[in-house]
């Protein structure tokens, strides 16, 4: 399901403006693809679940 920058930063308790920032971020890094759908990368995973 999609889910808005709006809602995402509801559920994570920040505001759009972050999600947006850390999204632009992350695509920059090369951890996720964004075009018009969200496509996560395994090295994203793989920071996340080994912090």
């Amino acid at each position: 399901p999609k889910i808005s920058q709006e809602t995402l930063a509801e559920m994570v308790g920040t505001t759009r403006a972050r999600v947006n920032f850390f999204m632009n971020r992350f695509r920059q890094l090369g951890l996720i693809d964004y075009n018009g759908g969200l496509e996560i990368h395994s090295s994203l995973l793989d920071i996340v679940l080994h912090e």
